[in-house]
């Protein structure tokens, strides 16, 4: 559906949007090489698709790639644009930035979504402190995912079997390992790094 809206709203804006199957991606624009690519960051197996990025720079290094991002991720943006991405945007983004993206790639220019800028400053902070975020265990992400549904400590120790005092004790380690200082702070910064989803 996503890649009929976008088709839709490229071609109204002058463009020949041409949809490309995953399998035969790269060959396809190494052929075709078309001004740009919108490639789905899901596609690649390294965050933002840094690995398909960089296949398409060294096979077609006149093509513009615009990585489409669906889960925002810590780490990995920086990584994305180094190997040849000229602009990030959202999936959730308007017809209007979507066509400001390709644009701004097409002239050779960098663009990304405000979703997405203040992950890439927070990596560029880490990279120039030498500091590096820190991974949450699998119930750590259970329980801030209980957090982002508003659920309290009780709420959550019944949901996943384990005791208010567990919870409290995870609770306080995603924080640290955060970086913030409250639970609405863990909820939003989970968010913005693509930890959490808000329930739907």
């Amino acid at each position: 559906m996503f890649a009929t809206g976008a088709r839709g709203v490229l071609a109204e804006a002058g463009f020949d949007p041409v949809v490309v199957d995953a399998g035969s991606l790269v060959a396809e624009v190494v052929k075709r090489r078309p001004g740009a690519i919108l490639l789905d960051a899901d596609v690649g197996s390294r965050p933002y698709a840094a690995d398909l990025v960089a296949t398409l720079a060294t096979g077609a290094p006149d093509v513009a790639v615009v990585v489409l991002v669906r889960r925002v991720q810590a780490v990995g943006i920086v990584a994305a644009m180094e190997a040849g991405a000229r602009a990030l945007v959202h999936r959730q983004c308007t017809g209007e930035e979507l066509v400001a993206a390709v644009q701004a790639a097409l002239r050779g220019q960098n663009w990304v979504a405000a979703p997405l800028a203040g992950v890439l400053r927070g990596e560029l902070l880490t990279e120039v402190s030498g500091e590096r975020p820190k991974d949450l265990s699998p119930r750590e992400r259970e329980v801030l995912r209980g957090l982002a549904s508003g659920a309290s400590n009780a709420e959550i120790g019944r949901r996943l079997g384990i005791s208010e005092n567990t919870v409290r004790n995870h609770v306080h380690s995603l924080m640290g390992k955060l970086g913030v200082a409250n639970r609405t702070d863990a909820v939003a910064t989970g968010l913005r790094r693509g930890l959490v989803e808000l329930p739907g």
